[in-house]
């Protein structure tokens, strides 16, 4: 029996996703383009990446590349891929 909208997952890279001994998260770039960590839970692999289902919104901006050097309270440059992404 389907439990909800299954259109309505969030779905990010698999390699976006990152974990320590408090779980898995990933690095976000907040409005002032400040790097924030947001605890998340991993949901199942689909065609586009890896399903989250909790702990991220749909406004919020996942750093994908370059998570080497984001480090949480920096402020990084957004490339702009993420307007290119939505626009689809």
């Amino acid at each position: 029996m389907p439990l909800g909208d299954p259109n309505a997952a969030l779905v990010i890279p698999d390699a976006a996703i990152a974990s320590d001994q408090q779980g898995d998260y990933v690095l976000v770039a907040d409005e002032k383009n400040v790097v924030q960590r947001r605890n998340i839970e991993r949901g199942a692999m689909s065609a586009g990446g890896r399903v989250v289902r909790t702990g991220l919104a749909a406004t919020d901006r996942v750093i994908v590349a370059g998570l080497q050097n984001a480090k949480t309270g920096a402020t990084v440059q957004a490339d702009g891929a993420a307007k290119d992404a939505n626009a689809r």
